[in-house]
């Protein structure tokens, strides 16, 4: 059984836009204000079901063999809106490879910046990100609905934790809210206007079962859908703290509240997107898919990941904005703004929490693949952290640097007099 998963499944490539450090998606996604009514009407449907779904889960418990049947509507709204974006989406893979993705990182990366270039090309190679200036609006919906569909296409069959796949669903609807023009609500489809499913439609690791076994296609499947939408949450939440960030900045905490809010979910999903990551065994993860991390160079997938650390950008500018807040005894508007940012800080620690879990799941007591590279480098008598106790640290940072935005006080009421 080969190794080298990474030169298995080539049609599973996700196609994200470019977006430079201080550029705003509208930007990248090019005619996004120019969508026809039709095409609207069918992302109004998906998010309308997205958002319809969570809130059935979020209220009323339910059976894995339910399961299917209650994505069935949300699926169904995915299929038609792929069938109508699917000509622009094959003219994106036509036109998008993966030298002009390496152009582009390099044209993302900020100038005098060398220590960021180091492991972009091979992590987006592993995770087969391909990176594409100029994206037009259709060709996004594409490529966001076919990760998005081979993800809810799967969910039903999984054993992800409840508040995962509610976390999965939330972000999911603002991805595709976001689309929408202002004013316009997601609409969910009705069940008499949905298209039939494709029932002899075959996951996508199926072609490659009989190549490397059906343990090792899932796995490798669901380690590589699961950063694609990852990725695509990530290029999306990071927006959205950008939006709040200025907003907050001119005073308007209203408008910084409601981006805040949506900025919030998204971060939550990608918590629920790793966690989706790897739904797979232990020794799975130990014998087959982390030997091709080391094949391919691929170390550290966190650091080396261009749009996750565009999204910390994001955070900063947001926190740093609220940190200046403080400094100048601006106070917030309202209790409820307060809870959210305190939410969202809840989050921001527990997706490291949550990290640790993912990690002493798949490598227990050992240590990195990045760790295992410096730290042969000690002498032999130096005790050297493995991967949780750096995971526990980055943690308690995230928890004590929080401390100044979070001490921001809540305007009081007026009173009438």
């Amino acid at each position: 059984m080969s190794h080298k998963l990474h030169d298995v499944f080539p049609t599973l490539k996700v196609y994200v836009p470019a977006v430079l450090p201080d550029q705003r998606l509208n930007d990248a996604i090019l005619g996004l204000d120019q969508l026809d009514k039709e095409t609207l009407a069918h992302v109004a449907k998906v998010a309308g079901n997205a958002d319809q779904l969570l809130t059935h889960f979020g209220s009323q418990v339910v059976t894995l063999p339910e399961m299917p049947g209650l994505f069935a509507p949300l699926q169904r709204s995915l299929h038609a809106l792929f069938a109508h974006v699917h000509a622009d989406y094959q003219a994106l893979t036509q036109r998008a490879t993966d030298k002009t993705s390496e152009e582009t990182v390099r044209w993302q990366l900020p100038e005098g910046t060398p220590e960021l270039h180091n492991g972009y090309n091979v992590c987006d190679h592993y995770f087969r990100f391909v990176r594409v200036r100029d994206m037009q609006a259709r060709e996004w919906l594409g490529t966001l609905t076919f990760v998005t569909l081979a993800t809810v296409e799967d969910l039903p069959y999984t054993l992800l934790n409840w508040d995962e796949v509610i976390s999965l669903l939330a972000a999911i609807t603002e991805m595709f809210a976001w689309a929408l023009p202002e004013g316009m609500d997601p609409a969910p489809s009705s069940e008499s206007e949905s298209l039939p499913l494709a029932a002899e439609t075959k996951p996508l690791w199926q072609s490659e079962a009989e190549n490397v076994g059906r343990t090792v296609a899932i796995a490798y499947y669901r380690l590589l859908i699961g950063h694609h939408i990852w990725q695509h949450i990530n290029i999306v939440g990071r927006e959205c703290f950008e939006h709040s960030a200025e907003a907050f900045e001119k005073g308007d905490d209203e408008e910084g509240t409601r981006w805040l809010f949506k900025a919030t979910r998204l971060f939550r999903g990608t918590t629920a997107s790793m966690w989706y990551a790897s739904i797979f065994p232990l020794q799975t993860y130990q014998t087959e898919l982390r030997p091709t991390m080391v094949e391919t160079d691929s170390i550290d997938a966190q650091q080396q990941h261009l749009t996750y650390n565009l999204l910390k950008h994001g955070i900063k500018r947001f926190k740093t904005v609220m940190e200046t807040r403080v400094t100048n005894n601006q106070p917030l508007h309202s209790e409820q703004t307060y809870t959210i940012l305190k939410q969202f800080h809840e989050y921001y620690v527990q997706d490291m929490e949550q990290h640790i879990l993912v990690a002493s799941s798949k490598v227990g007591l050992d240590a990195s693949l990045a760790q295992k590279i410096w730290q042969s480098k000690l002498p032999a008598n130096v005790r050297a952290k493995n991967a949780m106790d750096l995971l526990r640290d980055m943690a308690g940072l995230r928890r004590k640097d929080w401390q100044k935005v979070l001490s921001i006080p809540v305007a009081e009421p007026e009173v009438s007099a």
